[in-house]
């Protein structure tokens, strides 16, 4: 799997401490948050991260429910409006329309968009701040294929909760989808890459054990 780092706006702040960055003395903060993290509930992270790595073969189904508690579930909370959070047939053509063409034209040797965005390395990436809540980044590669593989890496603010991280994807637009996949429990790390290409969409996802909330992505 292909190995992210950030581009670091300028306004980043404190947060800008959080993440991987590419001299040393980033290096050094980025690995201290990390096992600042992992150090936080050593006994409840590893009952977590054992009873999510024995359902990791086969990954959970979940139908959206407008009507389920917002941050559940079946009802995540969405960065950018919960509008996102079931497609429209127009929004789904016009995802996988621009997937096509990425894919396109990365068999035609056009990696122009390689390293743009907020992750370098990544062929598309999108980084997200919820407030008073964590950080969330989605990014792809390009496979061998010429399509794009996602994954996802995330923290909570608070380093005293246990968290995790995962992708949802679906093939109806979000009406349901299959999730926890790539799976990353109480650690800063990229979850494992997925096909991300035609029919699918696929959304980034940070969960609090302690509050019991997620957030997600938009799809992508």
């Amino acid at each position: 799997m292909a190995k992210f780092h950030f581009r670091i706006p300028a306004n980043e702040g404190v947060e800008e401490q959080l993440m991987p960055l590419r001299s040393t003395l980033g290096a050094a903060l980025a690995a201290g948050a990390v096992v600042a993290g992992l150090a936080v509930s050593p006994a409840q992270a590893a009952h977590d991260d054992a009873r999510e790595q024995a359902g990791r073969s086969t990954p959970a189904s979940r139908t959206y429910n407008p009507n389920a508690p917002l941050g559940s579930a079946d009802n995540p909370l969405i960065i950018g409006g919960q509008d996102q959070a079931l497609l429209s047939s127009k929004q789904v053509k016009g995802l996988l329309e621009s997937k096509r063409n990425r894919s396109a034209q990365a068999a035609n040797g056009n990696t122009a968009q390689l390293a743009s965005g907020c992750v370098i390395g990544a062929y598309w990436s999108n980084c997200n701040s919820v407030p008073n809540f964590g950080t969330i980044n989605i990014a792809t590669s390009l496979g061998s294929d010429h399509h794009e593989y996602i994954t996802q890496q995330g923290w909570l603010y608070d380093s005293s909760q246990t968290y995790k991280t995962y992708m949802d994807r679906s093939s109806n637009g979000g009406a349901s989808w299959q999730g926890q996949l790539g799976l990353v429990v109480n650690n800063r790390g990229w979850g494992d890459s997925i096909y991300d290409g035609p029919p699918y969409v696929s959304r980034g996802c940070l969960y609090s054990y302690t509050t019991n909330l997620v957030w997600c992505t938009g799809w992508h």
